[in-house]
């Protein structure tokens, strides 16, 4: 058998054996929990940091967006994102799925940290990773613009590396980590939307923009992307009380 086929084999084998294993909490759910938070607050809290994490985050706002409308037929999606953190998702279809499309900007990284979280706190964080890996790649598809495709490309590379060659404890605590910056960072671009309309600042805001196509007030869908961003949030500490209720 030629070495290059021998070779492809062996990692393969590799690589099922990674995405099959269970990896459970290391050092204790509390201090796994511990070392999680503090890589999504330092991903998050400090402003020169944010300026480049939350493009990941705006990345996702926008994927949300563009499943959200691929779910209901729309086509030809377009995704761009700018420096300052804001982004642009077009597509083509029917007027009654643009709402639709439109709402999920803000709840989409809750709902992918959430997940995050779950398969880390319970022992699958190598295919969660992997399936991130396999949306963002086939993402690039729909970017437009060096940015868009620079962090969906980098934000695979680093995902891949966790994945295939990062030792599993290194990999869970990273899914971790993941996952509650995206929830955490679902927040604070959620936050930022509050500050905006406050300020009666709403330019093109997703509250506005579904306000004028719904003519329902944009205070009502403000309040529908909290409860929605609210119930994954309690899902995801619904998660780490099960867990630490296991191991009582």
């Amino acid at each position: 058998m030629p070495a290059t086929i021998l070779l492809a084999q062996t990692r393969t084998g590799e690589l099922l054996e990674r995405l099959s294993a269970h990896t459970p909490p290391a050092h204790g759910t509390l201090i796994f929990l511990l070392i999680g938070a503090i890589i999504a607050a330092v991903l998050v809290i400090p402003r020169g940091m944010w300026r480049l994490t939350g493009l990941i985050v705006t990345i996702v706002h926008e994927l949300g967006h563009g499943f959200a409308g691929l779910m209901l037929g729309r086509r030809s999606l377009a995704i761009r994102i700018s420096p300052d953190q804001s982004g642009l998702a077009l597509s083509r279809g029917t007027g009654t799925s643009a709402p639709w499309m439109t709402f999920w900007g803000y709840p989409a990284p809750a709902l992918i940290g959430s997940l995050l979280i779950f398969a880390a706190l319970f022992g699958y964080p190598a295919p969660a990773l992997a399936a991130a890996v396999v949306l963002l790649v086939i993402s690039l598809v729909f970017m437009r613009g060096f940015l868009a495709v620079a962090v969906t490309a980098l934000t695979a590379v680093i995902a891949g590396l966790l994945v295939f060659w990062a030792p599993p404890v290194i990999a869970s605590y990273a899914a971790l980590g993941a996952g509650l910056f995206l929830l955490l960072g679902a927040w604070k671009a959620f936050g930022n939307l509050l500050g905006a309309h406050a300020r009666g600042d709403r330019g093109q805001s997703d509250a506005a923009i579904l306000a004028r196509a719904t003519r329902v007030p944009a205070g009502v869908w403000i309040v529908l992307m909290l409860l929605a961003m609210t119930g994954f949030t309690a899902l995801s500490a619904w998660g780490v009380w099960h867990h630490l209720q296991v191991l009582s």
